[in-house]
């Protein structure tokens, strides 16, 4: 389970050959060379086509939870990453709906965003989550979306004594993944079972057989991974949440890495259990939003 080890496979014997737009990154296995360079210059006309932003590097440069737009960068996750036209500013849109911008931002860029993903009607969400006054204030005039607060936490220090749990607690496998079923859970980040097993990982609680709650990988980076968690509603005011996200959070640390944690404001719940872990709240960010009924549901609405 220990993410280095997980990444040694060899995924270039099934690299997408044929490159097209909607060719994903993990897909076929991005680089900054010559092959990619060239698919770049046909589809600009600019010879010869150079990247002057580096994805990883842009990426890093989001100052919200990073760890989401690394998870792409880095091949971890699916998702997206568009440039604008003269490159100064990169766009990052996750598997999950979570978007994020990094570099200098005009509002030629912020114009295309709006008219793309909050006018068009797409079959999945996209949530941009931003501390950037400029970007906050353009799209606060704009009729097709909703703005509203999320809270970032800091991991502070795990709890002396792991939280006693009367149900059995293990580790999510081949074996139990098909057994999880709510809204935050594994689908609603990871494209498919294979890619979470591969770079992901997390903890159900099981009743019998039954998965009455589960922690999860949802993104993933080589410094840092945030954590999702449900609880079937039969089951809450347990502490079950709490045990699941203990178990996480001693993990995610034993494999040298930092446990992240967000929710939007009105998520009390979801607060209880972030500070009765070892979470600190360190800051809020704005989350813009297409108004309700503005897309079509997908598996990985959240």
């Amino acid at each position: 389970m220990i993410l280095p080890e997980k990444r040694k496979s060899n995924r270039s014997k099934s690299l997408v050959k044929d490159l097209t737009l909607d060719t994903g990154l993990i897909g076929c296995g991005f680089t900054f060379g010559n092959r990619f360079r060239d698919f770049y210059a046909e589809q600009t006309g600019v010879r010869p086509f150079k990247f002057n932003v580096d994805m990883v590097a842009s990426a890093k440069a989001v100052k919200e939870n990073g760890v989401y737009p690394l998870s792409i960068a880095e091949g971890f996750q699916e998702g997206k990453i568009f440039y604008s036209g003269d490159l100064k500013t990169a766009l990052f849109w996750h598997y999950c709906g979570f978007a994020y911008l990094s570099g200098s931002v005009g509002d030629l860029f912020l114009e295309k965003i709006y008219q793309d993903y909050y006018v068009k009607t797409l079959d999945r969400r996209f949530v941009l989550i931003t501390d950037n006054s400029k970007v906050i204030d353009y799209f606060s005039y704009k009729d097709e979306v909703v703005i509203d607060r999320r809270i970032e936490y800091r991991f502070g220090n795990l709890l002396q004594r792991a939280p006693e749990c009367r149900y059995k607690v293990e580790p999510i496998s081949a074996f139990n993944y098909d057994r999880i079923h709510g809204n935050i859970i594994p689908t609603f980040s990871w494209s498919d079972k294979e890619q979470f097993l591969k770079n992901g990982f997390g903890f159900v609680a099981l009743d019998g057989d039954k998965v009455i709650a589960v922690a999860f990988s949802a993104a993933v980076s080589s410094d840092e991974v945030d954590i999702g968690v449900e609880t079937d509603e039969n089951y809450r005011h347990q502490g079950l949440a709490k045990v699941v996200t203990d178990r996480m959070c001693r993990e995610i640390i034993s494999q040298g890495k930092k446990p992240v944690w967000a929710h939007a404001i009105a998520n009390e719940g979801s607060k209880y259990t972030a500070l009765g872990v070892g979470f600190v709240e360190d800051k809020v960010n704005m989350v813009i939003m297409r108004k309700i009924g503005r897309y079509n549901k997908s598996k990985n609405e959240g």
